[in-house]
């Protein structure tokens, strides 16, 4: 939803198109993720590895959605909001694994200090 905003200046043109769309993405993202391993495990051991497998998770999961529109028949989906979902993907995923480790790490070194 975030990418189709971006793309549309914060408008939402083809609502419809966007609505039925994004169940299968959800579905084809989560196949991806679960595909590379990274549905579990996040919260103690995100990696430059991990961080790799999210990337190609990603990809994977946009060519797939990317091929099953054009098999649908689906040519108004903006090749832009392809772009911009995957990066927003990749970002939001390694950045709250960063975060969890970060958080993590401060906590186990603030619990040593005592």
């Amino acid at each position: 939803m975030l990418a189709w905003l971006l793309r549309f200046n914060f408008s939402l043109p083809l609502r419809p198109l966007l609505l039925w769309s994004a169940p299968i993405l959800i579905l084809i993202r989560l196949g991806s993720l679960r595909l590379f391993h990274l549905h579990r495990g996040w919260w103690h051991f995100s990696s430059v590895g991990e961080a790799l497998n999210i990337l190609k998770a990603v990809a994977l999961g946009t060519i797939i959605f990317y091929l099953l529109m054009i098999t649908l028949g689906v040519h108004a989906f903006p090749r832009s909001v392809y772009l911009f979902e995957a990066v927003l993907t990749a970002g939001f995923l390694s950045g709250g694994r960063l975060m969890s480790r970060v958080l993590a790490e401060s906590i186990r070194r603030d619990s040593k200090k005592i």
